[in-house]
């Protein structure tokens, strides 16, 4: 503040800084799918292959919570990603 007035400096900016439009898409999308499974595991255990699969090796009650740990995971992976403090492999 100078003054009344407030000043602002220019700070450069790296391209590496910058949060890419896909990559708030990408880990939202990721966050939400993972929400969605963490919510809904009893139906996933229930209706899928895969969770069918989980049950018979783990056991529903281990099954239900090594989904609920994943999809915990996978929540916080999609939020990081949207945050761009992890950053997705870019091929050149």
């Amino acid at each position: 503040m100078v003054g009344n007035r407030c000043v602002l400096r220019r700070l450069p900016i790296d391209a590496a800084d910058v949060v890419k439009p896909d990559q708030i898409l990408m880990g939202t999308a990721i966050a939400i799918m993972c929400a969605t499974v963490g919510i809904s595991r009893r139906w996933f255990l229930e209706n899928t292959r895969k969770g069918q699969w989980l049950v018979d090796r783990l056991g529903p009650a281990k099954a239900s919570r090594v989904l609920g740990v994943l999809s915990l995971a996978g929540v916080v992976f999609g939020i990081l990603l949207a945050m761009s403090i992890v950053n997705p492999v870019r091929w050149s």
